[in-house]
């Protein structure tokens, strides 16, 4: 499995005043090989930044070193394992305001990776579309519409909450339920939707309840607002809820 997903942050330099770019390129591979391609890559991707950041999850051959070593002196490895030494669990943090930059990004991915000659696949699932989706298909949906209407919002997501089982672990929990239904076999999990679907679902929630009953594959939230690896911050403003299981995406 080769994973190329790459994190460019453009920053500004405090001495010079002109945008540096700082590209983090994310690797794993069963055996720690690097496939051909990637030097086709990165040559292309070193053109458009000034410095490069090599993250290995698991292990790293050493004519993989050999070659991110050609591009940067700094190379992380580190086991694609989590506290509890289960299947990563990753967390890709970022501004809400580039909200429509990370869905055409993911969109990107997606088709290159599951388009390309790859031994692995991205499986994306958009909370929000799920949760519109089981309400759909058990005939709730316009129950729920009328329900705000009439009592509210907070009172409508309420019962939500308790209709989609989001509090439980196992079968009760149609959101979890719904995620393993799908085949993961050689999968990366993408989580999206975490913006639309506040207040109802909660990132925490989602991942502490998933963190019990998948631990096969990697999975990565991408979450728009503050993770600090000990909490997270939704939008950077809303009060903070602690989660420490999962480790940050750069």
């Amino acid at each position: 499995m080769q994973n190329d997903v790459v994190r460019e942050r453009t920053e500004m330099s405090v001495n010079s005043g002109h945008k540096q770019r700082l590209g983090i390129y994310c690797f794993y591979d069963k055996y720690g090989h690097a496939a051909s391609f990637i030097k086709t890559f990165l040559d292309d991707l070193m053109d458009n930044l000034d410095d490069l950041v090599v993250v290995v999850n698991g292990q790293l051959s050493d004519q993989a070193r050999q070659l991110f070593s050609e591009y940067t002196k700094t190379i992380i490895v580190r086991e694609n394992k989590g506290l509890g030494n289960e299947v990563g669990y990753y967390i890709f943090d970022y501004d809400p305001g580039e909200e429509l930059y990370v869905r055409n990004h993911i969109a990107y991915l997606k088709d290159r990776i599951n388009n390309g000659n790859k031994d692995f696949r991205i499986v994306e699932f958009d909370l929000f579309h799920l949760m519109v989706e089981i309400l759909q298909e058990e005939g709730y949906l316009e129950a729920f519409f009328d329900l705000e209407k009439e009592n509210g919002f907070f009172e409508m997501a309420d019962s939500l909450v308790e209709t989609l089982g989001l509090d439980e672990t196992n079968e009760l929990n149609l959101i979890i339920s719904r995620i393993l239904q799908e085949d993961l076999t050689d999968s990366v999990v993408f989580l999206t939707g975490v913006g639309k679907c506040h207040p109802i679902i909660a990132s925490h929630n989602i991942l502490n309840n998933l963190h019990q009953v998948l631990d096969s594959v990697p999975v990565v939230l991408f979450y728009p607002g503050e993770y600090s690896g000990q909490d997270l911050k939704l939008f950077g403003t809303m009060d903070s809820h602690n989660y420490y299981r999962a480790f940050r995406l750069v």
